[in-house]
């Protein structure tokens, strides 16, 4: 095991940057953003190292307390994505020991862009807002409007249906305010990329029956190696409270994203040495101009609520989401430790929409010494995704990754795009928690669903086909020793969209069946005034696919993670709280065919850990710093969707970020000053996903004017 483990000297280094550097600490009760603190306070925004208490959608399971579900869970809010000046979705989670990915906003990333616990985060059904279902492939969704993102790690098929063991991202919008809320921001980022952010909300009308929350973003500029990004958010929250007891809702968000001249990705797939070429500096301009990855999503969603008694409420909720994407990538084939490659180009572009309708009751009673807390519902949902009619895959010449290339490509090809996959969902699911006393429960849920997963090829013509009805339950044993306390056991099935065999196999454009997977957990959680505390134990059991020695893609036998996941946070002064943790995972093919058996899937870190600290600075009022250190551990090399049969591996390595954070005012004016560094030691190193390596050392800086 030391072997994986940071050496003593780099974990004494960080910890003395983040306890030397004061920071920010919060404050346990902190005001929500739909209670807001009173707007002339002076004091700098809370930074939550470990987010506050709050209920969370847990899908089928309905609206609970995080500590009260039998399921790790973390959560990151806005006033944290704001004070860390977060942008990309693998900075999001860098206090979580459990998360890896270091794909940057401003390169994209081919597949996924975070692995929870060793396991991808699908994009097909691993993302949603506000609970509903959404598609992402290479793009990052816009946190800045966005309340909380929510992670639920590993499977999740009771409550949201398909979706791959390594878990949940939910992202929140931020909803209207109870007082009227008017807030400016402009920022720059290392490189020369501007932007301005407006965030508005308030209620009116009788009674401040209405309320609306209003996010509008531009963002343009060239990033660090000459990479040219334009991106325009806009996202609308609407609510109205129709009586006492009935409200309706609304949210609307759309994003444009372009990143023109992006650098092209590494990738070893067809490397034969195992000694790794010489990491690359991230900051050399080695962009094939004319080449894109421009993307464009849409969201529209509608509820409405109903409070029928103290007990009972019911909800239907509609969604609609698409996406959108024109892509003219390259890559670079590494050959040898000298840095020749072969340089394809990747011109394609594709569609994809979710659409959802769902009824959801939930209600509370007692049968005698058992109370009851009930959910049951039925929900159809379909998912449509498509691809360019013309798609081109060819090599364009040949390059070395440390040399100027002259290689150019301009696309001509038409983005018009045909259905190539479809998969219908239809379920019925119900859940019950039975409380037998003060201490303990047991959940018992169950979802029946009928699915169909259908394919076409470019004329229109089905090829394929599978229909299925399964049931999917979950049950969980719960203590609480305390009322901050909970300890369970919990049992989870899964089921997962199957792959369709990418364009690299010889079985290509094979539809695959779905993937069935069961998960094992025992947990603590702890949330106290000034401690908080996470630990489980897990193991998770997948059907496997992965890219056997005949290049073919292949279901066979099964994968096996399991693994301990810790994290805690103390507030070890008025001023300083510290927060860390770590993640063990050992992973392993099982039953499959010989050359895989026993191998560790790529891609999965055998020990991670994180460690964080914020201060609060007395001597200047407003003044906090805070800072992270995260350590990857070393993995195989690969993904999901390429040969896990390497032997090549990558080093581990370790990343700090550290930021600052001043509240003060400008005439009655209250502002707020903050910079971040991101890699402040500048290391180094390759990796699985984005562009294949690192992102170099960065900083940014923004300033919020709430008016």
């Amino acid at each position: 095991m030391s072997s994986h483990l940071p050496s003593p000297s780099l974990l004494a280094f960080a910890l003395t940057c983040v306890l030397c550097a004061p920071a920010h600490a919060a404050e346990a009760d902190t005001p929500t953003e739909t209670a807001p603190k009173d707007r002339k306070t002076t004091e700098l925004d809370a930074v939550r190292v470990s987010v506050a208490r709050a209920d969370t959608d847990a899908g089928a399971l309905g609206d609970r307390p995080a500590l009260d579900t039998p399921f790790s869970i973390t959560r990151i809010d806005a006033e944290d994505i704001q004070q860390r000046q977060v942008n990309a979705l693998a900075q999001l989670f860098i206090t979580d020991p459990s998360v890896s990915g270091n794909v940057g906003a401003y390169n994209s990333s081919w597949y996924t862009t975070v692995q929870v616990r060793g396991l991808p985060v699908s994009e097909n059904n691993g993302h949603k807002l506000n609970g509903m279902p959404l598609y992402t492939y290479g793009a990052e969704w816009p946190i800045e409007s966005m309340q909380q993102v929510q992670l639920l790690k590993g499977a999740s098929g009771f409550m949201y249906g398909f979706g791959a063991p390594g878990g949940i991202l939910n992202y929140i919008t931020k909803k209207p305010t109870e007082t009227p809320l008017l807030d400016v921001a402009i920022g720059y980022r290392d490189g020369g990329v501007y932007s301005a952010h407006l965030d508005n909300g308030r209620r009116f009308g009788e009674d401040g029956r209405f309320g609306y929350r209003l996010n509008l973003l531009r963002e343009q500029g060239d990033t660090y190696n000459d990479t040219h990004v334009e991106r325009t958010l806009a996202s609308l929250g609407l609510d109205a409270r129709l009586s006492d007891r009935v409200t309706w809702s609304a949210d609307l968000l759309y994003q444009n994203r372009k990143l023109e001249n992006e650098a092209p990705t590494v990738t070893f797939y067809s490397y034969a040495d195992s000694v790794l070429p010489r990491r690359l500096d991230p900051r050399r301009d080695r962009a094939i101009h004319d080449t894109y990855f421009n993307t464009e999503m849409q969201a529209a969603m509608t509820g409405l609520q109903w409070q029928i008694d103290d007990a009972w409420k019911a909800r239907l909720d509609l969604s609609y989401s698409k996406f959108r994407s024109a892509i003219n990538k390259i890559w670079d084939y590494v050959r040898d430790r000298e840095g020749n490659a072969d340089t394809y180009i990747y011109d394609l572009g594709n569609l994809a929409e979710n659409y959802l309708a769902q009824g959801l009751l939930e209600g509370r009673f007692q049968t005698g010494p058992i109370g009851h807390q009930v959910v049951a519902g039925l929900s159809w949902q379909q998912a449509d995704s498509g691809w360019s009619k013309e798609n081109l895959w060819y090599q364009l010449g040949t390059s070395n990754l440390y040399q100027d290339s002259s290689l150019s490509y301009r696309s001509t090809h038409s983005r018009q795009t045909y259905r190539s996959d479809r998969v219908v969902q239809n379920a019925l699911f119900a859940s019950d928690t039975l409380s037998f006393g003060e201490h303990w429960s047991m959940l018992l849920g169950l979802r029946h669903t009928r699915y169909t997963q259908d394919s076409w090829n470019v004329e229109g013509v089905r090829s394929d086909r599978y229909a299925k009805s399964v049931n999917t339950p979950t049950v969980a044993l719960m203590f609480k020793p305390r009322a901050d306390q909970t300890l369970y056991a919990s049992y989870v099935q899964a089921l997962e969209q199957g792959s369709t065999v990418g364009m690299l196999y010889e079985n290509r454009n094979t539809l695959l069946p779905p993937l069935e997977s069961e998960q094992y957990e025992l947990g603590y959680k702890l949330e106290h005034a000034l401690w908080t505390l996470d630990a489980a134990w897990f193991r998770i059991e997948r059907g496997a696919e992965y890219g056997n020695a005949d290049n073919y893609y292949v279901q066979d036998g099964e994968v096996r993670y399991q693994g301990v996941d810790l994290s805690a946070s103390v507030q070890a002064t008025p001023n300083l709280r510290i927060g860390g943790g770590a993640t063990w995972v050992d992973a392993e093919y099982l039953r499959n065919e010989v050359a895989a058996v026993g191998r560790t899937p790529a891609g999965v870190a055998r020990f991670q850990a994180t460690l964080n600290a914020a201060y609060e600075v007395d001597a200047l009022p407003g003044l906090s710093v805070h800072a992270a250190a995260k350590h990857y551990g070393s993995q195989m090399y690969g993904t999901s969707l390429w040969n896990d049969l390497y032997d090549l591996k990558l080093p581990s390595f370790t990343l700090l970020d550290a930021g600052l954070g001043y509240r003060t005012r400008w005439g009655t004016t209250p502002v707020t000053l903050r910079g971040e560094i991101t890699n402040l030691t500048d290391r180094r190193y390759w990796s699985n996903d984005g562009n294949g390596y690192g992102q170099p050392r960065t900083w940014s800086l923004s300033a919020k004017f709430e008016l």
